[in-house]
């Protein structure tokens, strides 16, 4: 169901590599591509996989023919055919997709695009997925140019369930002086404890001017902080 109230019915040929459903998982999110289209990122319930929705209009509403619907995962990836949910996308300044998860085992997962696809007409490509974090809930996702940063709780009711994971492309995990590139992962030390609420993360747009870097945001129960 999209903003305008419409309710779609899409046609056969409008499914690229995938068949209809009749029922979608309860966490989806939305992207603009760098042109303002929207991508919105989604759980099929039916079949167990996980889906994107393109709109090859700016303004899509009131034509179910301005959407396509794919798969996001390979057949052969690990996540394939397992249970999805807390599902967080963004769109980088390069225009390629990135998109967040909690699978089956309860881990943090992401996987990315290797295209772009400006006004929707192309469809997009994925590379594999892969395990960022053994746990995540409520789990949000930004992006600092071409860097996604991750915010997601890890255990409720705790001081350190708070949790930030960012890709740091000078990480040089082997120590031989050569940057491979990883993720980082860290603990928000609080004054509160984290309750089962949606995190959410944003990061300074000139962090090199500021005093910090990425910001987030929980709630103990009664206020967001």
């Amino acid at each position: 169901l999209y903003f305008d109230g419409y309710n779609y019915s899409l046609a056969t040929s409008q499914f690229e590599d995938t068949s209809r459903t009749a029922a979608t998982g309860e966490s989806l999110s939305l992207a603009l591509t760098n042109s303002n289209y929207p991508v919105i990122v989604y759980y099929d319930a039916d079949n167990s996989v996980l889906k994107l929705a393109r709109a090859t209009s700016t303004t899509p509403k009131g034509s179910a023919t301005l959407w396509k619907v794919q798969e996001v995962l390979g057949t052969s990836d690990v996540n394939y055919g397992t249970m999805v949910d807390y599902i967080a996308c963004s769109i980088d300044s390069s225009g390629v997709l990135h998109i967040v998860f909690q699978n089956t085992k309860g881990e943090l997962c992401y996987i990315k695009s290797t295209n772009t696809s400006a006004n929707g007409s192309t469809k997009y490509t994925f590379g594999s997925s892969v395990v960022i974090a053994e746990s995540a809930t409520n789990i949000d996702l930004t992006m600092h140019g071409t860097v996604p940063y991750i915010s997601y709780l890890t255990r409720i009711n705790s001081f350190d369930g708070m949790n930030i994971a960012y890709y740091d492309k000078t990480l040089d995990l082997d120590c031989d002086g050569t940057a491979e590139g990883g993720w980082e992962t860290m603990t928000a030390p609080l004054n509160y404890k984290v309750s089962n609420g949606k995190s959410c993360i944003e990061a300074h747009p000139t962090p090199a001017s500021a005093t910090w870097e990425a910001a987030v945001g929980f709630t103990p129960g009664d206020l967001y902080r």
